[in-house]
């Protein structure tokens, strides 16, 4: 357990002469079953735990907090972007010391338009995020972390009793709460995917890309939507991700590879070197299920909980911004109630993004799907734009997202993906 603080020293109990054996007897079973106590304990040590953790801490929760990663490495292997508007204002303050990149605009690119949308994004390596937590648990007694250890819930808890959780060498510890933070929901009724496969390259002369290209939808278009996501690091070091929205979860590594490196060739970039890769396939909800009401003490953050933008993806800011929201009430009793109201009030505001997927994955042939956000980003202002991005897009938002002339020719299948039938229009 590498980084791991030492455990609380054992209960050492003197036992007078007047001890009778049973009694004996049972102070040492009690005893061999102390455990530590946390106000919190996280299961999982990925993005959710760890932003939870150093922001509750630095706000000012009094009560130790447990990581529990069942890997080596806390944080996975991820690059984690958002907007600057996603984050709520007051919680700005207490993100910005583990932002790695910043830039002050980002670029889109479809067939008709090249759009600048003038809003800051940020980068955080997951890393880099790693290792400013471990650096933070050092220096604060309150937050430990134990890392290549499997765990289990072996007691929920209620209402007189703390959850119990039990690692795989049998040490338990007791929580006021347990937040589980690993896995993802089954409360997808139907979904489409966001698959990707990202390359940070290094290329043997400077590319001088200004800010980032969140979505060039030049290339050809197959397998659903697809674009290229160009993160500049510096001016020689790129983050390059061949992204598609698709119905299947298929992911061909060696050959969507080819493909970045065939994007890049045209680009005129030439990589001499691969320092890390990153995939994944994230469930894009077309329709979900509501939150289920919370009865015990065991509480869903991250993708367990579905907390993630369900049309971009974006989980960064959706999860800081519920943590962010959750600290006055860590204290309280009801802190379950709380965190099933927000999770609700969360997964309404989804609404309407989980009826733009259907657009996205199934109101238009394969190869003409990007029309839909090519017309979006065509029409819309940077206000729009960023409410959009930050799951707050207004009435007048949705009316004018909606309104305009269609990217696609009014058809059966438009009307079929409005009420969610998943139909494949092959282009």
């Amino acid at each position: 357990m590498g980084g791991n603080k030492p455990l609380p020293p054992p209960l050492i109990v003197l036992v007078q002469d007047k001890f009778t054996f049973t009694k004996l007897f049972k102070l040492h079973t009690y005893c061999m079953y102390m455990h530590a106590h946390y106000g919190i304990i996280f299961i999982g040590g990925g993005l959710s735990s760890v932003l939870a953790a150093y922001t509750w801490l630095q706000q000012g929760y009094n009560k130790p907090i447990l990581i529990i990663e069942q890997t080596e490495q806390l944080c996975g292997n991820h690059t984690w972007s958002f907007n600057q508007t996603d984050i709520l204002p007051e919680a700005w303050h207490t993100l910005t010391s583990l932002i790695d990149v910043s830039w002050q605009k980002y670029e889109v690119q479809f067939p008709k338009i090249t759009k600048t949308v003038n809003i800051p994004y940020h980068s955080i390596a997951s890393e880099n995020l790693a290792d400013k937590i471990q650096k933070f648990a050092s220096q604060n007694p309150l937050l430990n972390i134990i890392t290549a250890q499997k765990a289990n819930i072996i007691h929920e808890g209620n209402q007189h009793l703390n959850p119990v959780v039990q690692m795989q060498d049998g040490q338990e510890y007791t929580a006021d709460w347990i937040i589980q933070a690993t896995g993802v929901s089954q409360n997808y009724s139907d979904t489409g995917y966001q698959k990707f496969l990202g390359l940070e390259v290094i290329l043997n002369e400077p590319a001088y890309i200004p800010h980032p290209l969140i979505m060039d939808a030049t290339i050809p278009q197959k397998d659903g939507f697809r674009f290229m996501y160009v993160l500049p690091f510096e001016p020689n070091r790129l983050l390059i991700e061949d992204t598609y929205y698709s119905l299947n979860s298929n992911l061909d590594i060696p050959h969507v590879t080819e493909e970045i490196y065939t994007y890049a060739k045209n680009k005129g970039w030439n990589i001499t070197d691969v320092i890390r890769k990153e995939q994944g396939i994230l469930p894009i909800p077309l329709q979900q299920t509501r939150p289920k009401p919370l009865n015990d003490k065991v509480l869903p953050l991250g993708m367990y909980a579905d907390l993630f933008h369900s049309t971009t993806g974006y989980s960064l800011a959706v999860n800081y911004n519920f943590i962010w929201q959750m600290y006055p009430y860590l204290n309280e009793k009801e802190l379950n109630i709380r965190w099933y109201r927000q999770l609700l009030k969360f997964y309404k505001s989804m609404q309407f993004y989980r009826i733009m997927n259907r657009f996205l994955f199934i109101a238009g042939k394969t190869n003409k799907r990007y029309r839909f956000l090519e017309s979006f980003y065509q029409r819309q202002s940077d206000e729009v734009i960023g409410r959009f991005y930050a799951g707050k897009s207004t009435l007048k938002d949705k009316m004018s997202i909606f309104s305009g002339k269609a990217p696609f020719l009014p058809s059966w299948y438009m009307l079929s993906s409005i009420a969610g039938k998943r139909t494949e229009i092959k282009g």
